[in-house]
């Protein structure tokens, strides 16, 4: 690994808040950081770089900094870096004072931070750690550090995102349809190119959205990132972006509960702030729009019920009506709670089973599901359930992930725990 490269790894692990214990600070060759003291500065402090325009939480810049000031303090200390005069930076040395001196609870959780993902454009290479800032796209987002904040596991990225992200980077055949083109043989298998206009997503339990981010970026026409969540009230405007943005440097990352109960409530209030901050980076051709989906809207009423118990399920089928056929739900990290196993199941058979009968369309549209198996009854619960309601899920080989978490597509401590990620293809 060449120093531009460890330094490069540096910045995007810092970026994305990876948990400095798992940090390398011994880069070839010696005395790499002390040298690149200027480096450091310019890319995780200046007021110009990205760290400084989307910080991480105080709480884990004290951290970090104690380590790389401690790496520093050990180079410093050498012989050569004493016969070329090598000093501590001022500057770093001023950020962490700064850093210490603020008041701190250890008791207390740690709040929202900024995390940034750096990754690189072209298909993921495990010998290419060097990326050129001009072949580097960025997805910021607020989310989480707790894995429940605000009674939701919404607002933090799940490893499955970043995992389905990094296979549709190394094979976007993933979104081609797992069944033969309308029309042909009963026989013939899934054809080699993808149809055209096979760019419309819709994505389930969007979250941060993470992965929604990614799609726009990559390309995609069209994605429709839903997640639960009031669908008034939307996007935080200009100045309180800027409010916000000002309590979480001057407060440690920390968000005031009125926050929480007012503009982030939800995970739609998170999904559609964090797709403001990275509007400015998708691809020309590409858009992202927010929606509220609830999953018990889909399941069906009993035939008792109030219309106004009704009205829910039909204002969802419309949706799903309303939305192109050549569609592909993707979805990660959505199979975790058995309570919700049923309700996701129906959105699933609401959302694939709708064809245009007047043209004749079938089997048009398919689900792309990336979920990390922590449990496998609800795993197994998940794929009854599906074989119950007439869904066929279609278990995916993924192409092969590095052995090594040396260098991943995107930091992140738990990226590469691949044989835990099982992605499959669903579909009527």
């Amino acid at each position: 690994m060449t120093h531009q490269s460890g330094l490069q790894n540096l910045r995007k692990q810092y970026l994305s808040l990876y948990p400095p214990h798992l940090i390398q600070l011994d880069l070839e060759p010696r005395l790499t950081l002390a040298r690149n003291q200027g480096w450091i500065y310019d890319h995780l402090l200046s007021s110009d770089s990205l760290a400084a325009q989307y910080p991480p939480a105080s709480d884990y810049q004290r951290k970090f900094w104690k380590l790389l000031v401690a790496a520093l303090d050990v180079e410093l200390r050498d012989d050569r870096a004493v016969e070329e005069e090598l000093e501590l930076d001022d500057r770093i040395a001023e950020h962490y004072t700064e850093l210490i001196f603020q008041s701190t609870n250890p008791l207390d959780v740690p709040g929202p931070s900024y995390k940034t993902y750096i990754y690189n454009t072209s298909p993921y290479s495990a010998g290419s750690n060097f990326v050129p800032p001009s072949e580097e796209k960025a997805i910021t987002l607020l989310e989480a550090q707790t894995t429940i904040e605000a009674g939701s596991t919404g607002l933090r990225t799940w490893t499955a995102s970043l995992h389905l992200a990094t296979l549709l980077s190394l094979d976007d055949s993933l979104l081609d349809p797992p069944f033969p083109p309308i029309g042909a043989p009963s026989g013939s298998s899934t054809p080699s190119s993808r149809p055209t206009g096979r760019t419309n997503l819709l994505e389930l339990g969007a979250g941060t959205g993470f992965l929604s981010c990614f799609l726009a970026q990559t390309g995609r026409r069209t994605i429709w990132a839903t997640d639960i969540g009031d669908e008034d009230g939307g996007d935080l405007n200009n100045e309180e972006e800027s409010e916000e943005r000002g309590r979480l440097e001057k407060g440690g990352g920390r968000i005031q509960e009125d926050r929480v109960d007012g503009l982030r409530r939800g995970p739609l209030k998170s999904l559609k702030s964090n797709l403001r901050i990275n509007r400015q980076r998708f691809h020309s051709e590409s858009r992202v729009i927010p929606r509220s989906l609830d999953w018990f809207d889909s399941v069906p009423p009993n035939d008792d019920s109030a219309q106004s118990a009704a009205e829910p399920y039909e204002a969802a089928c419309a949706f799903s009506k309303s939305l192109p056929t050549d569609l592909v739900l993707l979805a990660a990290d959505v199979i975790y709670d058995p309570d919700l196993v049923a309700p996701l199941v129906a959105t699933l058979k609401m959302f694939l089973s709708q064809t245009d009968d007047e043209v004749g369309l079938t089997k048009k549209r398919f689900g792309l599901l990336a979920a990390t198996v922590r449990n496998q009854e609800t795993t197994d619960l998940f794929e009854r359930e599906c074989e119950r309601t007439g869904l066929k899920v279609h278990v995916v080989r993924s192409p092969i992930l590095p052995d090594s978490a040396a260098t991943p597509m995107f930091w992140n401590a738990s990226t590469w725990e691949g044989q835990d990620v099982k992605v499959v293809k669903i579909y009527v």
